[in-house]
């Protein structure tokens, strides 16, 4: 009789283990959602402290969870593709494509992603995504700004002069950039000048 008893025991052992799998398993899925949404709330708290780095780890571990509402997930990328900006234009890029996709109408991110290509030098798709975000969010100083920048530095001076005078009329209070409107229409006068010399002197 020992035998069959043992074997009870062992059939009793099997079936036990077979109900509580899938609530081990219920379990640690519950217990990976926590992590997800606790790893946001830690990235966020880094975030806050200016601890870049760090917080961009967390804020990746936590969109691996699939634990991540919609704002939380532009949040973190967003937060992750400032993080890149200036060592990895091209992770900026990546992470606002993951936005675009969310929210196709953030103009935010067009902006961030228009100052990644500039900084790519891909001229003709930093401008694109200046003029949707601008159509997106027609206050948008910092687009009109940094298109200025732009067009300064390709010496389109009349385009930059235009974008700045916008940047200027939206934030009234930047001395700084007031200065550099002046500045701006005495390189745009001497080339206009200089352009009309060599007119008469070829005609």
């Amino acid at each position: 009789m020992q035998p069959f008893n043992q074997s009870k025991v062992l059939i009793f052992k099997l079936i036990t283990i077979s109900l509580f799998c899938p609530l081990i398993f219920v379990l640690s899925a519950s217990f990976c959602m926590a992590d997800g949404k606790k790893d946001f709330q830690d990235a966020e708290n880094l975030w806050q402290q200016n601890l870049l780095e760090p917080s961009a780890k967390l804020y990746k571990k936590a969109i691996k969870s699939g634990e991540l509402t919609k704002e939380q997930l532009i949040t973190a990328h967003y937060n992750m593709a400032i993080n890149y900006f200036f060592s990895d234009p091209r992770g900026v890029i990546i992470e606002i494509d993951s936005i675009i996709k969310l929210q196709p109408k953030n103009g935010d991110a067009f902006a961030l992603r228009a100052d990644a290509w500039s900084m790519l030098a891909e001229d003709e798709l930093a401008l694109a995504d200046w003029k949707k975000a601008i159509k997106i969010n027609p206050k948008d100083s910092i687009s009109y700004n940094n298109r200025s920048i732009f067009y300064e530095k390709r010496g389109d001076f009349e385009l930059a002069i235009m974008d700045l005078e916008k940047y200027i009329q939206l934030e009234p209070d930047e001395e700084g950039r007031k200065a550099d409107l002046a500045r701006l229409k005495d390189k745009m006068e001497k080339k206009q000048n200089k352009e009309q010399k060599m007119i008469q002197v070829t005609s």
